[in-house]
Parts: structure tokens; C-alpha cells; sequence
């Protein structure tokens, strides 16, 4: 029985080629979108995905981590009051828009960070760039993907974010976002822009 569908397969040799070219085509195409739904997967995770031991306390009528409501600032007290709280670092999260000198527009999440830790943040940047240097005036950092969309800025060009004036002072690797780029700063600057 198998002499015969062997025979029945190969009878044919140019349909043969193209179902076996069909199947190789249709197994590449669905691994390929398995990795793209991958990073999505990955890439929606966001800033959680580069702390994943960290508690992250958000307003309860939050709902959705794009859009952050505030929270008090006595919430973070009282966390820190906890047996166990190590360390309580508020952050600023919101969106806008960054220009670059050449006009070209992109969509942002602004990421304000407290210093001297930096923490929620990316977890590694460029030997280039300084974290200290965040605290000088307008100083943001955005990540190393996304230099091709800012029309391949340099560290130290200004550019403008929400229509005011920064420059970036840094650049941060695999802080990337789901559809945005994030910029990062600190949390009063955040909080201006």
C-alpha cells in the first residue's frame, strides 16, 4: 500500500514540487508570524518587563497602563512604611509628541524617573551616555532603535518634545515600547512636558 501511494505521489513530479514548495512556504510563513506576535507579546509588556520583582502600585481606577492616573504621594509613604518595602521610587508616565530638527513627528510615552537611582527605567544604555547628566536642563534620553525615526540624531542635538525645547543627553537600549517610543527624563521634567 505505501509501494502504490509512493507511486501515486511521484507519478506526478511537477505537483509533487509544488505541494511540497507550498507546505515549506506556508511552515516559514507561520513561524515568521509566531516571532512577529513574540515581540509584540514582549513589546507590550513595557516597563514592567525590565522589572519583574518590582511591586508596581497604580491607582485602582487605572485602566490601562498607557494611561496612568495619579496617585498620591502619601501612598508612597505608607508603602514605605511596610515591613519588607525596601525602597519606594515614584514615577511619571505620559504621552506626547517629539520632533525632530528635520520635522519628522513621533508619538511618545514621556518617562519620568526620580533621581539619583534612576530606577524604572532601561536597564542598560550606551557606553556614551551619562544618567547623571538627566538632571541638566532638558536633558532626555530616548532608546537606539528609535534614531532612525528621529532622522538619525546625535547625542547633544535638541530637538523639541510637547513643543518645548530638550536635547538628548543619552541613549538607552531595549526600552521599547508596544506602537510608541519612550523618553526618558526626570520627573519634574516629565511633569512639565
Amino acid at each position: 500500500m505505501l509501494k502504490t501511494a509512493f507511486r501515486f505521489l511521484t507519478y506526478d513530479r511537477s505537483n509533487l514540487l509544488g505541494i511540497l514548495a507550498g507546505i515549506i512556504v506556508s511552515v516559514v510563513l507561520v513561524g515568521i508570524e509566531l516571532g512577529i506576535f513574540n515581540s509584540m507579546a514582549e513589546n507590550a509588556k513595557g516597563l514592567t518587563h525590565n522589572y519583574p520583582h518590582y511591586v508596581w502600585v497604580v491607582n485602582p481606577k487605572t485602566q490601562s497602563a498607557l494611561q496612568l492616573q495619579n496617585l498620591d504621594v502619601r501612598v508612597g509613604r505608607e508603602l514605605q512604611s511596610l515591613p519588607g518595602v525596601q525602597h519606594v521610587y515614584p514615577l511619571v508616565l505620559t504621552t506626547g509628541s517629539a520632533k525632530s530638527p528635520g520635522g519628522t513627528k513621533l508619538s511618545v510615552q514621556i518617562l519620568g524617573i526620580q533621581a539619583p537611582e534612576f530606577r524604572g527605567g532601561a536597564l542598560s544604555y550606551t557606553p556614551s551616555t551619562n544618567l547623571l547628566d538627566l538632571i541638566n536642563e532638558g536633558a532626555v534620553i530616548f532608546d537606539q532603535t528609535d534614531l532612525p525615526k528621529l532622522d538619525n540624531m546625535r547625542i547633544g542635538e535638541h530637538l523639541t518634545v510637547n513643543d518645548q525645547r530638550v536635547y538628548l543627553s543619552g541613549l538607552s537600549r531595549g526600552m521599547v515600547g508596544f506602537g510608541t517610543s519612550y523618553v526618558t527624563t526626570t520627573l519634574e521634567r516629565a511633569r512639565q512636558l
